[in-house]
């Protein structure tokens, strides 16, 4: 019993420290796998500063929007053409209303003169 006893220690003394060298490999791997990982970080921030450089000096403030002039320059113009369209179209709508106005004046004045025909006939 006492050898039956011993063997099984033994086994068990050999498979902690199985497990142990395990443990400490993996945890060898683990650390190599993080310092890779944080040397690749530090790779893309210097290159990401060294790329944008005028971007990161103001790091509190706003970053600047890049215009394009043309761009901005066409607005302009669409702006002043919509300006001049509307002072047109109210210009063509004032003479649509005198217009109206005009056709109203010369259908009552046609309307009297059918009314009462024999009254302009006697002044003449």
């Amino acid at each position: 019993m006492q050898a039956e006893f011993e063997s099984m220690e033994d086994y068990w003394q050999k498979k902690m420290e199985e497990e142990r060298l395990f443990y400490e490999e993996q945890l060898k791997v683990s650390e190599n796998q993080f310092k890779e990982l944080e040397f690749r970080m530090k790779e893309y921030e210097n290159l990401l500063t060294n790329m944008e450089p005028s971007k990161h000096e103001n790091s509190d403030g706003l970053y600047a929007i890049d215009e394009q002039r043309s761009l901005e320059e066409r607005v302009n113009e669409w702006e002043e053409e919509i300006s001049h369209l509307k002072l047109e179209l109210e210009e063509i709508g004032k003479n649509h209303k005198e217009e109206i106005l005009t056709l109203k004046e010369q259908i009552f004045e046609l309307s009297q003169n059918t009314y009462f025909p024999r009254q302009f006939d006697t002044l003449n």
